[in-house]
């Protein structure tokens, strides 16, 4: 008996109404307004509650903003009655030592603004430096180390098929070796964009008929929206670092219309005909990247078709996907 009736305080419990939370919640604003409407809340409560929320994490200002001491600020006093004599009388203190105070603020903002602007001078500097994007000056030439292989020609060749249909967009060029490429591509009537903080690959783009954006390539790709038909990434992923490597393909992959085409390649460790250093391929180069890993980071990405191809005849292999709805 007593096991019976544990077993239907049991049931009974579980066969209770679920709390449907909007009625509840109706109620709640329905009395509230009633009681309101008695004027059984205080005043002060309802002004409390009628005071606009402000987010806690407002905009910090900006640098520029800080750095100007301002001598002049509005007087203020909390006093009823004697507030604008306690606020003649900071005037009257104000005037009488601006001689002194207004020099040393204007000399602080100046000095402000000198350090300003060269720390955003060494921002500028150290962006630059040792950045897998930017070539510094007196390196070797890309890809150095591939003279025997007509790279280019086979790169075109390739492409010549990967990009015959593609949607609307321009045809995003991320990193190339040799100024050809450029030429070649925008020979086809490709509508050719590139993205590149290098000065020196940004005006040999110019010079091929290429609209450039002089800009961190990540960021551009960030912000860009999915408007490419396509984005080439000629022998770049060697040149990246690991996390530079597990941003891009992701970030290519929201840049590219339904349809469009990721195409990049490198050289294939695989191959016999590479030395074991890869910069003594291209200066630039950090690491071998196997077939297996970008073809891995593209099905990780979310495109599809991913596809490995050989480039010719020359040791290398390019991986194509594309991006489906």
């Amino acid at each position: 008996m007593g096991s019976g009736a544990a077993h239907l305080s049991v049931t009974n419990q579980d066969a209770q109404p679920r709390v449907d939370v909007a009625s509840v919640v109706a109620e709640i604003e329905a009395e509230v307004a009633r009681r309101r409407a008695a004027g059984e809340y205080p005043e002060n409560l309802i002004r409390r509650l009628a005071v606009e929320f402000h987010d806690v994490a407002e905009a910090q200002p900006s640098p520029e903003e800080v750095a100007q001491i301002e001598t002049v600020r509005p007087m203020v006093s909390s006093r009823r009655l004697l507030g604008p004599a306690v606020i003649f009388a900071k005037k009257v203190v104000r005037r009488a030592v601006a001689w002194y105070v207004r020099p040393l603020a204007e000399d602080q903002s100046r000095f402000n603004f000198a350090i300003l602007q060269e720390l955003r001078q060494l921002g500028d500097r150290m962006d630059g430096l040792g950045s897998s994007w930017v070539r510094p000056a007196g390196s070797p030439p890309r890809e150095a180390g591939t003279p025997a292989y007509d790279l280019t020609g086979e790169r075109l060749a390739l492409l010549r098929e990967l990009l015959r249909i593609l949607p609307a967009g321009p045809v995003l060029l991320l990193w190339w070796a040799d100024d050809a490429l450029l030429r070649g591509l925008v020979a086809r009537g490709l509508p050719v964009e590139a993205v590149t903080r290098d000065a020196a690959m940004a005006a040999a783009a110019r010079a091929s008929g290429v609209r450039v954006h002089e800009t961190d390539p990540l960021l551009f790709l960030r912000d860009c929206g999915p408007t490419l038909g396509a984005i080439l990434a000629p022998g770049l992923l060697p040149v990246l670092t690991p996390a530079e490597m597990l941003q891009l393909v992701p970030l290519a992959t929201a840049a590219l219309r339904d349809g469009g085409v990721f195409v990049t390649d490198a050289p294939d460790v695989s191959s016999d005909g590479l030395p074991a250093d890869p910069a003594l391929v291209d200066a630039g180069y950090q690491r071998w990247v196997s077939r297996e890993t970008t073809t891995l980071l593209c099905e990780s990405a979310g495109l599809h078709e991913v596809r490995t191809l050989p480039v010719g005849t020359t040791p290398w292999y390019a991986v194509t996907a594309c991006r489906r709805p």
